[in-house]
């Protein structure tokens, strides 16, 4: 008996009917879950399709700055907006995370943030923050910035399944991470951003939950204490979770964080130590300004994410109004453990509060788990393999795409 045709009739029919079910039926092969990681610095968007994960790549990168440059005819988002930091300040709006949700006029940490940034923030009459922005006369909200960001990652997540796509697939819902410290107002802001974006159900979990499902911990055979250290680009948080094993969901036993300490202060503490201890470097800096200092930033920034595989590393640094000539600098691990001691001990302060306020000891914590892009430091892998003995650090999964990945995984993927 000829199967062949009977294999290649299976086959076609699996190819067209399979994307059609999933758009008019998804009960019948599977709803696939989406998960975004909206963060300060980058974000991540991941699908999980019956327990398979996988990072949506947009552009061809797993993350994407969140980021969005505005003016009165163009609006880019993700990595083309980043691009024109540098040389539109202005109309480059970054960190919006750090605003959404918040009120104007009753929170005192608007006014310290408003200090850092380049574009204006202000009142819009109600309370709510409004960022002034050339060309755009209505300002733009931080709640806004956040809708671009995940109309992006959608789109994106959507343009990676074409045939669902062809046959008229789109994301319905989705589970958006944030931080435990998120009042009522910044997770009803953050629902907001992603209904706007397109989601008709926007689920809201919380960032160290979504790292700890992301390593499988809710899968243990006993009840465990977790502690979660994440520190990404401009933040740090710590929370201390209790694995509930009947039900299988964690609950938090209590979280403390940094607001203002992540890897652009690593950055910036060693472009201060290049600048300080390099007369080339200085030199290059008073006569290059502004573009200098970016180049110089993102010199060192590089130079320490190699430090992380290698134990030094040399690098170029561009000078010059074309950029064609090049000071050859070095770094090594010691260094930056020198330079960046006083960075190192700050971000021990939340492990230190969130223990105490539970009551506990480091002995108490069964697992350690490390996310976000500056957990790779070696330093502070070893500062924290240091005070937890013989704990074992989880950082197997990519820090950057933990917390997009256990968002995918959270709700019955």
């Amino acid at each position: 008996m000829d199967t062949s045709g009977c294999v290649l009739t299976s086959l076609f029919v699996a190819a067209v009917l399979g994307p059609v079910l999933a758009v008019i039926a998804p009960e019948i092969v599977g709803e696939t879950m989406l998960g975004i990681d909206l963060g300060t610095t980058f974000s991540v968007a991941a699908v999980c399709h019956r327990g398979h994960v996988e990072v949506v790549p947009v552009f061809g990168q797993n993350t994407v700055p969140s980021v969005v440059f505005m003016n009165s005819t163009t609006t880019l988002i993700g990595s083309s907006a980043a691009a024109l930091r540098t040389h539109f300040p202005k109309n480059t709006i970054f960190d919006a995370k750090r605003l959404i949700g918040r009120n104007y006029s009753t929170d005192e940490l608007i006014q310290e943030e408003q200090e850092s940034l380049p574009f204006k923030v202000f009142d819009s009459g109600n309370g709510s923050v409004l960022l002034g922005v050339p060309g755009i006369a209505e300002g733009v909200t931080p709640q806004r910035v956040g809708t671009l960001v995940l109309s992006q990652l959608k789109a994106a997540a959507e343009a990676a399944q074409p045939w669902r796509q062809f046959f008229g697939f789109r994301y319905k819902s989705v589970t958006i991470s944030v931080p435990v410290a998120f009042d009522n107002a910044q997770r009803s802001a953050t629902v907001k951003a992603g209904e706007a974006a397109g989601f008709r159900m926007v689920r809201i979990l919380e960032e160290p939950i979504a790292a700890a499902i992301s390593f499988g911990l809710h899968h243990g055979t006993r009840e465990r204490t977790v502690l979660v250290f994440d520190m990404g680009g401009g933040t740090l948080d710590v929370a201390l979770l209790r694995l509930e094993l009947r039900t299988r969901t964690f609950l938090i036993m209590g979280s403390s964080g940094d607001p203002h300490l992540g890897g652009e202060d690593f950055d910036r503490a060693l472009a201060a130590h290049f600048t300080e201890t390099h007369d080339a470097v200085h030199s290059a800096i008073g006569a290059g300004g502004d573009v200098m200092k970016a180049r110089l930033v993102k010199a060192v920034e590089m130079a320490k994410q190699r430090l992380a595989t290698t134990p030094d590393h040399t690098f170029s640094l561009p000078v010059g109004k074309e950029g064609t000539d090049k000071l050859q600098l070095s770094l090594d691990r010691g260094t930056l453990k020198e330079v960046c001691s006083s960075l190192l001990e700050r971000a021990m302060n939340p492990v230190y509060d969130v223990l105490m306020e539970a009551l506990m000891e480091p002995d108490d914590v069964d697992d350690v788990v490390m996310v976000g892009g500056s957990s790779r430091l070696v330093a502070v892998r070893e500062m924290l393999g240091e005070f937890f003995g013989d704990k074992v650090l989880n950082y197997e999964t990519d820090p950057d795409l933990a917390i997009a990945v256990g968002s995918a995984m959270s709700f019955g993927c």
